[in-house]
């Protein structure tokens, strides 16, 4: 199937609500369905509710006619009770109110600060819900040198892109730094990588280097940045089609690629790094590679298959061999959808509002 036959929704309007509105209870973003029923069993992540922070948040902003206030106290409130006393965060909590860890990951941490981030300085405007922010920050602050894995710190990049102040160009530096260090050490001529498998939210890593370049202006930042999403677009096609990396097996430096079974978020997060290097750039590659790569949910994809349900607002839960697909619509699946619209609108907006800035 041609990405060509394929028509972008109209991203003037809003993005179907239905399904985030379905799977959020008054405690927060339910985690798993079966099918097209929430189901309680598997309990809510804050993986999730940290997404559905960032994607009500960026919804309300880009399209104020909505009323997002209640989902975003939700999960906001469900952030705040997940801290711990001493500022770290439980990641899984049961239907009964459980927590079902000691302490979450590093990457359900760093998405975590990237979203209340993205909330507190690009979005919110009451002072109440800004003075509990702050709060959360303040008591898990300590932690954000602690981290050791390369995408939770492409993460909190990515948080301190939005309103950052002086006494965190340091931090920011030395982020930035750490990934440019496992490029450097991975990285050979025909493997622009910064590790020696591609797995999961491979484009966060290129992302929070441009995030790091648009604060710093260090042009090293930019040029690892450009090389490595390069080198992603590449690997993740067939034929020109989006293909991300699939979770049934990985990328092994030297390896077989796994096709399948390809996730939401994967193409999600390509869409925000294109759109980012977009923006960096003016490159119309990147934002036609962007749309492309937003249109797999609607069959731009190996299978040619759909995998956004447009009556609902739901996103299948992953693309499996031959043709098959995950009829599960669990909450990260929607919420990718969401963030990869959400991006998408956002820099259609700013380049009708520029194009009419210079016509009238």
């Amino acid at each position: 199937m041609d990405s060509q036959e394929i028509t972008l929704p109209n991203l003037k309007n809003p993005p179907n609500l239905t399904w985030l509105q379905k799977i959020t209870n008054s405690v927060g973003i339910i985690q798993h369905s079966h099918r097209a029923q929430p189901d309680l069993n598997f309990g809510y992540a804050l993986d999730d509710n940290a997404r559905a922070l960032l994607v009500s948040s960026w919804a309300q902003k880009i399209y104020p006619e909505l009323d997002l206030k209640n989902l975003i106290r939700i999960y906001l409130n469900f952030i705040e009770k997940m801290q711990r006393d001493d500022g770290q965060f439980h990641n899984f909590l049961s239907k009964k109110g459980k927590f079902l860890d000691d302490v979450g990951s590093q990457d359900s941490f760093a998405r975590t600060f990237w979203a209340l981030r993205f909330f507190k300085n690009y979005y919110c405007r009451d002072l109440p819900n800004k003075k509990k922010v702050q709060k959360i920050f303040e008591k898990s602050q300590k932690y954000l040198l602690k981290l050791n894995y390369l995408r939770s710190k492409a993460f909190i990049l990515l948080g301190l892109g939005y309103g950052v102040n002086e006494s965190e160009i340091k931090l920011i530096l030395k982020l930035g730094q750490d990934l440019i260090l496992n490029f450097k050490k991975n990285s050979s001529p025909n493997w622009c990588w910064f590790e020696n498998t591609l797995t999961y939210s491979n484009a966060i890593l290129p992302l929070g280097l441009f995030s790091t370049y648009q604060i710093t202006k260090n042009k090293k930042f930019l040029v690892i940045a450009l090389k490595s999403l390069d080198f992603l677009i590449k690997i993740c096609q067939e034929k020109g089609i989006p293909v991300p990396i699939g979770n049934a097996g990985w990328y092994k430096k030297d390896g077989k690629k796994a096709l399948f079974d390809q996730q939401c978020i994967d193409v999600a997060d390509m869409v925000l790094a294109l759109v980012a290097a977009f923006r960096i750039t003016c490159k119309q590659k990147y934002l036609g590679l962007a749309r492309k790569w937003f249109l797999w949910f609607y069959g731009n994809n190996i299978s040619q298959v759909q995998m956004y349900d447009e009556k609902t607002g739901a996103a299948f839960d992953g693309l499996k061999p031959w043709g098959k697909i995950n009829k599960d619509q669990g909450a990260e699946s929607t919420l990718a959808y969401l963030m990869s619209y959400l991006a998408l609108a956002e820099i259609e907006k700013e380049r009708n509002a520029t194009t009419n800035f210079f016509t009238n």
